[in-house]
């Protein structure tokens, strides 16, 4: 994207790879929607390593997901980070979540 580019529509698939070439960076966006966000489940994966630092440098964004985390609350952690809940004292790391 450049400049001129007002909305970029991008799928999990596509990008990590466009990241990876430098085509999106930190701070490029203001907004970010992120549309399945329990795919951002473990941050070990590529998708979820490469995309939070993109998430982190936005203004702000918008999680959105139908899907219950009832089974394993513990994968809901890369999303609580992209929200900065560890800046309020509600959790410091995984293991005190």
């Amino acid at each position: 994207p450049n400049a001129s580019v007002r909305i970029v529509i991008c799928s999990y698939g596509l990008a990590p790879r466009l990241i990876t070439k430098g085509k999106i960076i930190g701070g490029q966006f203001k907004c970010v929607i992120v549309d399945e966000s329990h795919m951002l489940k473990n941050k070990a994966t590529k998708r979820t390593s490469t995309l939070l630092p993109i998430l982190n440098a936005a203004d702000r964004v918008v999680l959105l997901s139908g899907t219950p985390a009832f089974a394993r609350p513990m994968e809901l952690w890369p999303q609580l980070m992209v929200l900065r809940t560890e800046r309020h004292g509600w959790w410091h790391d995984e293991t005190s979540f």
